[in-house]
């Protein structure tokens, strides 16, 4: 079986919907932070200048500012970037999951589900693999059951 990532984006609902959740998180977290230090920073210049200053000073937070948002949107990209890495994790083997579900519901027993490695989800997939498995040996046995029937009935 060939697990190599095929494409970006796995589940295109699940990964997006987790992926849009965390940006938005960190987006409005950012924004907070980033207000809080420009108006607690240009408070206490505020207070702790005298009037000869001020406009030096006023200047100096015009000139943190967009190195301020600058920061703010390296970081916002690099924390996207890492998002998409790890709900890889999680998104991947729960695609796979329902893939190998979807193959179990038409029939296919056969089916054994391996993760690569750093996924998240085996334990899930170590039941799903003992289930089908369960599943095989419950099944030989119903036919059996269902031939030593067939013979006594004749």
């Amino acid at each position: 079986m060939d697990n190599r990532r095929r494409q970006f984006f796995v589940s295109a609902g699940g990964q997006r919907s987790l992926l849009a959740g965390v940006f938005i998180l960190i987006l409005v977290l950012v924004v907070v932070v980033s207000g809080l230090f420009y108006i607690l920073a240009n408070r206490d210049l505020e207070k702790a200048t005298y009037r000869a200053h001020f406009e030096t000073l006023r200047n100096t937070m015009q000139m943190l500012l967009p190195w301020l948002v600058l920061v703010n949107a390296i970081g916002l990209i690099v924390v996207l970037i890492l998002a998409i890495f790890f709900t890889h994790k999680i998104a991947g083997p729960a695609y796979h999951l329902q893939q190998d579900l979807k193959k179990i519901k038409e029939g296919d027993l056969t089916i054994r589900t391996a993760f690569r490695k750093g996924d998240g989800l085996k334990d899930v997939a170590e039941a799903m693999n003992d289930t089908t498995g369960q599943l095989r040996l419950d099944i030989a046995n119903i036919k059996d059951k269902v031939d030593d029937l067939s013979k006594v009935t004749g």
